[in-house]
């Protein structure tokens, strides 16, 4: 006989396998309920799941917003150097900052 802790794990890891075909979540429950899984673990498993989706998003998401950042650090320095030196800084300053904004908000999409 299966322990409830070997039950878990193997449709853990069918859910699993399917995720990638089935987006929606009901349909992977209800996959999981024909395969003999019961309500409660099924619901379990694709919390689980879900969260385990979310997670790797938020880290791209963080990732990106960290390299926007540092692309609006240099825009910054290079344009206080370049105004420094009295030398032309308006296409320096709107392009890193444009570009700088654009990844950024790349980044909180992944995170939102």
């Amino acid at each position: 006989m299966t322990t409830s802790d070997e039950l878990y794990q193997s449709y853990y890891e069918l859910a699993f396998s399917l995720q990638h075909q089935h987006r929606d979540h009901e349909k992977l429950t209800s996959i999981l309920i024909s395969k003999g899984c019961d309500q409660e673990l099924a619901n379990n498993i694709v919390t689980e799941l879900k969260r385990i989706n979310n997670f790797s998003k938020r880290q791209t998401g963080i990732k990106i917003i960290g390299f926007g950042c540092v692309i609006l650090l240099i825009g910054f320095i290079l344009t206080c150097a370049c105004y420094h030196y009295d030398a032309p800084f308006q296409t320096i300053m709107f392009g890193f900052t444009t570009v700088g904004l654009l990844i950024l908000f790349i980044g909180l999409t992944y995170i939102f």
